[in-house]
């Protein structure tokens, strides 16, 4: 697969997605409102909030490209203590994915709270909640 970074969200920045964000691949949980996720459950923060994302300076900045990608988390659990950490979560699922290359590109962007979280930049055309499954009902068929 041809890495096209103009197909991607947040393209339009320099340097995003990042250089050194990786095919993405592994394990990724996700906190949804939906059961089963759909397309509101993924949209970057750049779109639902975008007089949050830009710097004092009003230049884009680390932060901007971050907020045109997906927060994810590696570990099950601490995407679960988010869930009960940030009001707007309190109600929601956890979903589960496989991520395969064909998701985009991924980089970790940990802080000492979230020591497992990844942000996800995808493709233009990538459905991501087709991926995405809640995690009780995995391999239920």
């Amino acid at each position: 697969m041809v890495y096209d970074k103009s197909q991607y969200f947040g393209s339009h920045l320099e340097n995003c997605p990042p250089n050194d964000a990786r095919t993405a691949s592994g394990i990724v949980y996700r906190l949804v409102k939906n059961n089963p996720p759909n397309k509101r459950d993924f949209i970057p923060i750049a779109e639902r909030c975008p007089d949050k994302i830009n710097s004092e300076s009003g230049k884009p900045n680390r932060e901007t490209c971050q907020a045109h990608g997906l927060s994810v988390y590696k570990n099950k659990n601490e995407a679960l203590i988010n869930k009960d950490r940030f009001h707007y979560f309190r109600d929601a699922k956890l979903a589960i994915a496989n991520l395969s290359p064909e998701c985009g590109h991924i980089k970790k962007t940990s802080t000492d709270e979230t020591p497992s979280h990844h942000t996800l930049w995808l493709p233009c055309e990538m459905k991501i909640w087709q991926v995405f499954e809640i995690e009780e009902q995995v391999g239920e068929q």
